[in-house]
């Protein structure tokens, strides 16, 4: 069963409100990583602000999940750490380099924070949205002057190698999966960078699955413990029998066109057949998953 809610909150400052965005997103990733739920797998989470409108779309396949999000959407804190952490990522996101009285953005902060969250249905928009901000969904100015050059930005390439024709859309799924695992436990580890966008790939057997990462030039990133991390992600992901079962089911889901964020045409743009998902389903075993886990090849560049 999906359980599904839209959470929205409204601050006075586009800024402190997408601050206040990613410090609580954070968390709930953040938390629900430590006790093994991870998105896509376990629950989907979607967080945006528009001029200081926040709003977090979640979805979870278990009422346990969304009690842990509404937990820590209840008691979401403020540390300096915290704050610096949020601030680097939309720094990363925009490019730009920011200055801010951290003490006083922990109060604006705080403040926030003793305004209730609102259900969709019930929100009401007190003031109208900017068409500037419903383009750039957030105040952009407000994190100080552009400075490209103060960021770089990486390529993480998944991929597997000789795979069938036959296993290429559950290749994709399991792919996407490791992907945001890894972004996930990332975040966890290596602070302030921002998951700038992904990109899927296809080339005669190969399936590909790119993910952008922006980091400041001066967070002197070691790639090897960023590669170390994605060992032990796939080590995690074929060794877990949880997340095994967990990854079929959400396969399952995905093949039924119950899950929105895949599309089989796109995993076969390059092959010009279609096939269907009936098909397709009884591909969908454990067996076939730990398969090409272990075909799972990885570079940053």
């Amino acid at each position: 069963m999906k359980y599904s809610r839209t959470y929205i909150k409204q601050s006075n400052s586009g800024v402190v409100g997408h601050i206040y965005e990613h410090i609580a997103a954070n968390q709930m990733i953040n938390e629900l990583y430590t006790r093994g739920l991870y998105r896509l797998l376990d629950y989907e989470l979607v967080a945006e602000t528009f001029d200081g409108i926040i709003v977090l779309r979640i979805e979870t396949y278990q009422q346990k999940t969304m009690r842990i999000m509404n937990k820590v959407l209840s008691t979401v804190s403020f540390s300096t750490s915290h704050i610096k952490n949020a601030i680097g990522q939309i720094e990363a996101e925009y490019k730009r380099k920011s200055e801010f009285d951290t003490k006083e953005l922990s109060n604006q902060l705080l403040a926030l924070q003793q305004v209730p969250w609102t259900l969709s249905k019930d929100f009401r928009v007190s003031q109208p949205i900017t068409k500037r901000a419903r383009e750039l969904k957030s105040s952009i100015g407000g994190f100080g002057r552009l400075a490209k050059r103060d960021f770089k930005e990486f390529e993480i390439v998944y991929k597997i190698e000789d795979c069938p024709f036959e296993l290429k859309t559950i290749a994709v799924y399991i792919l996407q999966v490791a992907g945001f695992i890894q972004i996930d436990g990332f975040y966890l580890k290596f602070k302030q960078s921002y998951d700038s966008g992904d990109q899927w790939a296809e080339y005669q057997d190969t399936v590909g699955y790119l993910h952008f990462l922006t980091v400041a030039k001066t967070s002197n990133l070691d790639l090897k413990k960023v590669e170390k991390q994605f060992t032990d992600t796939l080590k995690l992901m074929n060794n877990d029998e949880k997340i095994l079962g967990k990854m079929q089911k959400f396969i399952d889901r995905s093949l039924k066109s119950e899950y929105p964020y895949f599309s089989l045409a796109s995993s076969f743009a390059n092959s010009y057949q279609i096939v269907g998902a009936k098909y397709l389903r009884r591909y969908n075993s454990v067996k076939n998953i730990t398969a090409l886990i272990e075909k799972v090849e990885y570079e940053i560049n």
